[in-house]
């Protein structure tokens, strides 16, 4: 009798190699027990990637050969993607308004730009939020015209605040105040106190405009920034989904998209997390290099860093997590901040951190939180 819900039964081991084959060869959904599609169901829910999975099963089996369970899920999840889709193309197209208005130069970034260019991507992408990315000079004039037409600013303790504005590539996220989306507002695309921040005009070279009128990077660039997004972070809760989008990005390259991607990420000084980006999505995903491709990997990679990384990169979810996964992400946590800050800041920062921690755990988390003045008590003395 199939099961009726994911809750039902105790989830089978499943493995990274479980979600990597899946997804090379989804037409292998076929020979899953119901046992393996729960704990499947568990651990692509959690990595919000239930609906990209769906996608290729469908188009390779197509969803009605799945148990009635299974098929429930996936659709829920297709149906939310869908959802979410049309939510981002909404919001483009009323940004690009208030941007043209604004800013010189402005572009959209990362998963809302795979929406808008229609790439292969896109399909089943679920979005915590949008990224759009202005010339700096026009952050002031961007931040206050987004202000203005509702998207507001959260609040934030005046440490966080500070740490935005002094250290960062991106002002504090902001929501618009009818329909609860998420905005990031960036001007480069690291920190620039880590040193690393490319001449964002290098960047504008790589250019194109939608359909839509919508301003995004070419492929080659727009892959390049997903590979930055990823190691050059010290946060790697998405990395299964990121590297997922990689792959994907990847696939659609030509001979010059190769080309165009080593030529900008030689001119940005990003090849490292290119090499990294080749290496781990060709070790994730069964893909043979070629030597010149190796060659390139070994020549701005290390062997070790590649291995400890490519560890990191597991779902973090009990179900599938490897023993001693905490050492990598240890590791990739400390990387990341260590790239993103010299390391007087870095220190600094952190114990800034952990010490505002601590009083929020004794005395709430609002305790550095400023008191509205029109909200204080008055005496009555």
């Amino acid at each position: 009798m199939p099961e009726e819900s994911v809750s039902n039964h105790q989830p089978a081991i499943i493995s990274m190699h479980t979600l990597q084959h899946l997804f090379v060869h989804p037409e292998d959904a076929l020979g899953f027990d119901s046992h393996t599609w729960s704990a499947l169901i568990i651990v692509l829910r959690h990595e919000k990637l239930l609906a990209r999975y769906a996608q290729r099963i469908d188009v390779a089996v197509g969803l009605n050969t799945l148990p009635e369970f299974v098929q429930r899920h996936c659709r829920s999840a297709m149906t939310l993607a869908e959802r979410h889709a049309k939510q981002v193309h909404f919001e483009l197209s009323e940004l690009a308004e208030l941007m043209q208005q604004s800013s010189q130069t402005w572009l959209v970034l990362k998963g809302a730009a795979y929406t808008a260019s229609g790439h292969a991507v896109a399909a089943g992408r679920i979005y915590n939020d949008i990224d759009l990315l202005v010339d700096k000079s026009s952050m002031g004039s961007a931040e206050r015209t987004l202000v203005m037409n509702g998207w507001l600013p959260q609040t934030i303790d005046d440490y966080d605040q500070a740490y935005y504005r002094q250290w960062a590539h991106e002002i504090p996220p902001l929501r618009h105040g009818y329909r609860g989306t998420m905005l990031d507002l960036h001007h480069n695309l690291v920190p620039p106190v880590s040193g690393r921040a490319p001449d964002m005009s290098l960047l504008f070279e790589y250019i194109e405009i939608t359909p839509q009128q919508i301003p995004v990077l070419t492929l080659p660039a727009m892959t390049l920034h997903s590979a930055i997004h990823l190691f050059f972070n010290e946060d790697f809760s998405a990395s299964l989904r990121d590297t997922t989008d990689l792959y994907l990005l990847f696939n659609a390259f030509s001979k010059d998209d190769w080309e165009s991607v080593v030529m900008l990420a030689d001119k940005t000084k990003f090849t490292t997390e290119l090499a990294l980006a080749m290496h781990c999505v060709s070790e994730l995903f069964y893909i043979t290099l070629t030597a010149r491709q190796q060659a390139y990997i070994e020549q701005h990679t290390h062997r070790r860093q590649r291995a400890w990384l490519l560890m990191a990169l597991s779902s973090e979810h009990p179900v599938i997590r490897p023993p001693g996964h905490w050492r990598y992400s240890a590791y990739a946590w400390l990387r990341g901040h260590a790239l993103k800050m010299p390391l007087g800041i870095l220190l600094y920062h952190l114990m800034m951190k952990t010490g505002r921690a601590i009083m929020q755990s004794m005395f709430g988390q609002h305790i550095f939180t400023k008191q509205d003045q029109g909200t204080q008590r008055v005496s009555n003395d």
